[in-house]
């Protein structure tokens, strides 16, 4: 430094220097043939100060002035006198460790070099730094910058990289140094190892990267045959993955590879994959082609035909008029099968049962499924029987026993740590929710969807029918009618998309029928209601035919309301459906009345009570406690409704815009638990005097 212009204006030591970062100086340049070719980047600077602008740079703001000076090949003398020219000039700050002044100079210096110099300089770097405890990030850093290197110390490197991400809690550094470390050579057994590490650490996050990187494996001739592990993760993807064309392709093709080293293993896991694709738009299309690959792969295994006759099963529920063989397929798969071992076929026999209506066979099955697991190991399993058992205790209208289930099936995910957005906490949380909207706790089912994170975004998942259900119970409860209509026919698109024939699983139409009325959209409510209708005759159950006839009677006026209200409480009564059938007996208890026959509608309205009182439900009574009454302004307009006054009257009776009586009737209606103009022209509550 004596001999530099600049030693006395930055007031460097060199001595001091070397004593604090106990730094030797660095062994003289290399002949000029071995160095990387460093461009004249900053010319008149001196001869040394490229490679150490070039070695600042690729080491990175803070640099260490040993290692600036080992990178470029200069002694530590050489380096300050360099640092000191840089610094004078603007290029680097005052101070040590080295950085430089403006950020975007290290692009700059790096974009000037040729390709290669820039791959030999951080080589280089990353040869010098994997020799440093504590560096192995800054040594995978240099590596992941250049890319696949094909040297046997490479992998290691950026294994021991991933390995200190994931200590600091940084997992997707810890994935991305190991998916670099993969591209490296590797012994077998450490390369599958690793492939199953980095699987693992995408599978919540990116599903679709994590079957990805499964896949590549599989796709090698060197693969080890036991790929045990590798199922595994393939099984918990199938509960993740998107439902895209690329997605089943991607995962269709991991169950053939997979086949090649382990039949059986491939056949569970094309069952779970379908358990989970199940409930979503498309299932049906999916159970048709694991049913033909089944029928190709080796049968001779029990297991693989009691899990092609669950898929057969299910196929029937969902597309056979009636359910088809779909009661009797499913119980001689849980009469044979053993839980423990062949839960996937399990699950799709329960799932059938479901989807055919049989409330009663449900609830048993799932019950004897859920006392035939392990007490422990067995945990999302018995999760699947609970929700299966709430959602047949909700389609009998049973509230009570729908919520409790509910309730303590959310309390057991989460106490295993099961994530929000799973699946089966998706559903049991949405399903809560409506089931609480039916007994009057509207702020407290507008908290789970709030808690469970439903009410922003959806994705794509099983429990998509479900959130949409619930979100639409709970914007109809509030008035909202347009965000209750459009998750009701989002809903249905899922329905349709996904369910061939199958038209009483879930009555989409009805409730979307009973928001369009409110919102005094009479001619397309109807339309809806004869779609529902035409559904429910190619299904042919009870059940749907009693949804669709209530639809048919809350679009129809005087004696052919009343008949088909009569009709469809007697079908509902024979579904089962006790919260429908109470319903349904409570508008024609209304009607009639409003049709001049009190007495005739006594027996009716006493059996609606008494139903409503058995589920749990409120029922056409006024606003649940937690939501306030009427307005004096909600009430004046009330009264002229049920006068039969238009709203356009209304409005000039009261000197209001149209919009806003319309505003106040959808909360009139909100409040009272009522669908629309004829429910308040009957109402005969205190809330209108």
């Amino acid at each position: 430094m004596a001999g530099s212009p600049w030693a006395g204006r930055l007031g460097l030591n060199v001595d001091a220097l070397r004593a604090v970062e106990g730094v030797p100086d660095a062994p003289a340049p290399r002949p000029e043939s071995s160095a990387a070719p460093l461009p004249p980047v900053f010319e008149g600077l001196g001869p040394h100060a490229d490679a150490v602008a070039v070695a600042v740079a690729v080491l990175g703001p803070e640099a260490p002035l040993g290692d600036t000076a080992a990178l470029a090949q200069l002694s530590l003398p050489a380096t300050l006198a360099a640092v000191d020219v840089l610094t004078a000039a603007g290029v680097l700050v005052n101070r040590v460790p080295l950085s430089f002044r403006e950020p975007d100079t290290a692009e700059t210096v790096l974009g000037g070099l040729p390709v290669g110099a820039r791959i030999t300089v951080r080589l280089r770097a990353a040869e010098l730094l994997r020799a440093l405890p504590g560096a192995a990030e800054r040594t995978a850093d240099q590596l992941v910058r250049i890319g696949s290197v094909g040297l046997d110390w490479a992998a290691d490197a950026l294994c021991a990289a991933s390995a200190q991400a994931l200590d600091r809690g940084d997992w997707r550094a810890a994935a991305e140094y190991l998916r670099h470390a993969l591209a490296e050579p590797m012994p077998v057994a450490e390369r599958v190892a690793h492939t199953q590490q980095l699987a693992a650490m995408l599978t919540d996050t990116d599903p679709l990267a994590a079957l990805t990187c499964l896949l590549r494996e599989l796709r090698r001739e060197d693969t080890v045959v036991e790929v045990t592990a590798t199922t595994g993760l393939l099984r918990r993807l199938a509960t993740r993955l998107p439902g895209t064309q690329d997605a089943l392709r991607l995962f269709d093709e991991a169950a053939d590879r997979l086949h090649l080293h382990d039949p059986p293993a491939a056949i569970r896991l094309q069952l779970t994959r379908a358990g989970f694709a199940l409930f979503r738009p498309g299932g049906t299309t999916r159970l048709s082609r694991l049913a033909d690959w089944l029928a190709e792969a080796d049968l001779a295994d029990p297991p693989a035909r009691r899990g092609l006759a669950a898929v057969r099963a299910c196929l029937a529920a969902l597309r056979e008029p009636r359910a088809g063989d779909a009661v009797e397929l499913a119980t001689a798969v849980l009469a044979e099968a053993d839980p423990r071992h062949e839960w996937d076929a399990c699950w799709l026999a329960l799932s059938a049962l479901l989807l055919a209506g049989d409330d009663a066979a449900t609830e048993r099955a799932s019950r004897e499924l859920e006392a035939a697991l392990p007490v422990e190991g067995a945990e999302t399993q018995r999760f699947g029987c609970e929700l299966a058992r709430a959602y047949s205790l909700r389609r009998q209208g049973n509230l009570r026993g729908t919520m409790s289930t509910l309730d303590s099936l959310l309390a057991g995910c989460a106490a295993y740590g099961l994530a929000r957005d799973h699946p089966i906490v998706a559903t049991a949380a949405a399903n809560l929710a409506e089931a609480l909207v039916h007994t009057g706790a509207l702020r407290r089912a507008e908290q789970v969807l709030a808690e469970y994170r439903l009410d922003g975004e959806l994705r794509d998942t099983a429990a998509s029918m479900c959130v949409l259900r619930g979100r639409g119970a709970v914007a109809a409860a509030n008035g909202d009618l347009d965000a209750a209509l459009t998750a009701q026919l989002d809903c249905g698109r899922h329905v349709t998309g996904w369910a061939e024939l199958n038209a009483e699983f879930l009555p989409w139409r009805f409730e979307a029928v009973r928001t369009l009325l409110r919102a005094d959209r009479h001619d397309e409510a109807q339309a809806l209601a004869e779609a529902d209708q035409t559904a429910a005759e190619a299904w042919g159950t009870p059940r749907a035919l009693g949804f669709a006839t209530y639809a048919r009677a809350l679009t129809s006026n005087g004696p052919q309301r009343i008949a088909l209200l009569t009709e469809a409480a007697s079908l509902l009564a024979t579904a089962g459906a006790a919260l429908a059938e109470a319903r349904a007996r409570h508008d024609l208890a209304q009607t009639l009345r409003q049709a001049g026959s009190p007495a005739e509608a006594e027996p009716h309205l006493a059996r609606a009570r008494e139903l409503a009182a058995h589920c749990g439900a409120i029922l056409g009574a006024p606003a649940p406690a937690d939501r306030p009454v009427l307005t004096p302004q909600e009430r004046r307009i009330a009264r002229r409704v049920a006068r039969g006054h238009t709203n356009a009257q209304i409005a000039d009776e009261l000197t209001l815009a149209r919009r806003t009586v319309e505003f106040h009737l959808s909360s009139v209606y909100r409040k009272l638990g009522i669908t629309g103009r004829r429910d308040l022209a009957a109402w005969s509550g205190p809330e209108l005097d």
